[in-house]
């Protein structure tokens, strides 16, 4: 029996109180008052003009792409080693997804290897904030200003976090939050695009609700999706929002805890010094010649769950493959352990001898 998941959210008094309030009033689709303060509060805490919210974190990836004209004819350079929606939004658009090895240190795309992989077909560069750490934007914004293209941040794991003092959700031309369940800020799904550009704004607005015109009720001008977010999940997601900052500083505890019991015993993630990581999840890399399958096994005998990293995705069936050894290695190699903010010290302590256990034993 598993007495600590990966993650599990907190839920208290205030999402119970907004979500009866927002049953009460009966608005309980995609158009209410808890959907326009769910967009407010992320622009105040992210510092981005225009937040649209969507129903998941997929969606504001595939709308910056369709945004940005990502068509059958483009190309967008993205991280071998992410979550596999990066690159699957890209395919939806017909477009090639050209994968780039990540670094070695802090995991996030290799600015030298997305300079090797531009070509006159490409059309954007997504970057991925892994494990909630940013990654480095001032070289990509000048790599991408210098070839005429855009920066998508997936800033998907990252709410909270900071970049030289510049808060997630404002370090591309677009940016995306997800709202899944295990995320620091949840509100079951959900997602949101963010943007200071006030043009693509309006038709984010307009391609998420159908392509329903700006100025005609049910005329329908343009291709659109229904990507629509729910009153309900929004006044879940306010309620997260107002203690975002408490929420960080315990994962930051909780994250200092877990590097601290198990320093010289596995590789954490290098954390710039000019950046401030959300640290979504506790995740790190286990020494070579250790069994991380069996690992994972020796933790659930002892109620723990563990979750290994993200295939790298030059390895998945429908995606091309290639020589991506960094990205391979890490995900060969990476585990996460339990993380959500209601753990006592106690607890990480147990689970951090588990570990420490087994690899002492192997």
């Amino acid at each position: 029996m598993i007495k600590y998941p990966i993650y599990k959210p907190y839920i208290g008094s205030r999402e119970k109180e907004l979500v009866v309030d927002c049953l009460d009033s009966t608005w309980i689709s995609s158009r209410g008052k808890y959907v326009d303060l769910f967009e407010e509060k992320l622009c105040e805490i992210s510092g981005a003009k225009h937040s649209i919210s969507m129903h998941n974190g997929t969606h504001p990836l595939h709308i910056a792409c369709i945004l940005l004209g990502v068509d059958a004819n483009s190309e967008v350079i993205v991280p071998a080693f992410s979550y596999v929606a990066t690159a699957n939004v890209v395919a939806y658009c017909g477009a090639k997804p050209i994968f780039a090895d990540v670094s070695p240190e802090d995991w996030n795309i290799s600015v030298s290897e997305v300079e090797k992989k531009i070509t006159n077909k490409t059309k954007a560069i997504i970057a991925v904030d892994i494990y909630g750490h940013p990654a480095n934007y001032d070289t990509l914004n000048e790599i991408a200003k210098r070839h005429d293209i855009h920066i998508i941040a997936d800033s998907a794991e990252s709410i909270g976090a900071s970049y030289k003092e510049k808060r997630s959700g404002t370090f591309g031309h677009f940016s995306t939050f997800s709202f899944f369940g295990n995320k620091t800020v949840t509100t079951g799904e959900g997602g949101a695009l963010l943007t200071n550009d006030d043009k693509q704004a309006t038709r984010a607005r307009q391609l998420k609700n159908q392509g329903n015109s700006v100025s005609q009720r049910y005329f329908h001008d343009v291709l659109g999706y229904n990507y629509r977010m729910t009153n309900i999940q929004a006044a879940i997601g306010l309620a997260q929002l107002e203690r975002l900052e408490t929420t960080l500083d315990r994962k930051r505890e909780i994250y200092n805890r877990y590097k601290s019991n198990l320093k010289d015993k596995v590789y954490f993630q290098s954390v710039h010094p000019e950046i401030e990581s959300s640290y979504w999840l506790v995740s790190f890399c286990l020494p070579k010649h250790i069994n991380r399958n069996t690992l994972e096994e020796f933790m659930k005998a002892r109620g723990i769950e563990t979750r290994p990293f993200f295939t790298s995705m030059d390895e998945l069936p429908y995606f091309e493959s290639g020589n991506f050894e960094v990205s391979k290695d890490i995900s060969n190699r990476g585990i996460s352990v339990p993380s959500y903010p209601q753990l006592t010290n106690e607890q990480i302590d147990y689970i951090s001898q588990c570990i420490i256990d087994y690899l002492n034993k192997d």
